[in-house]
């Protein structure tokens, strides 16, 4: 079990959805998106509940919007030809996940503020 998976089972539980998971989210860490092939080929045929997983926790956003970039005017469509984005806070997460093996949310919304000059970051 690797450190993401390791992290991820902590506040999702173990299980083959989270291995999945964890893959996904290092695949979209590589360049901060992922197609829907990509989750297919990792996920196969659980693709829609693991995204579905991702969606609801907000580690991955779909890129396609209805009216614009908020989160709330993203459209969920699970199909191919669709982009999925991972949040820069997101990645932070993730990275110290796969390090560390803890999912430390409260740490990457710091390190966010921190990395993006907020001089309150604290």
């Amino acid at each position: 079990m690797c450190s993401l998976e390791r992290a991820l089972s902590d506040v999702a539980g173990p299980g083959e959805g989270t291995n999945r998971l964890a893959r996904i989210l290092t695949e979209a860490g590589k360049s901060g998106t992922v197609t829907y092939e990509s989750i297919e080929t990792i996920a196969g045929e659980d693709a829609e509940d693991v995204l579905l997983m991702a969606w609801e926790w907000k580690l991955l956003l779909p890129v396609r919007t209805s009216r614009c970039g908020e989160w709330d005017d993203r459209m969920l469509m699970m199909q191919p030809g669709e982009v999925y984005e991972m949040p820069n806070v997101v990645k932070l997460l993730v990275e110290y996940a796969a390090e560390r093996g803890e999912w430390a949310s409260a740490r990457a919304i710091e390190e966010y503020f921190r990395f993006g000059g907020e001089p309150e970051w604290q």
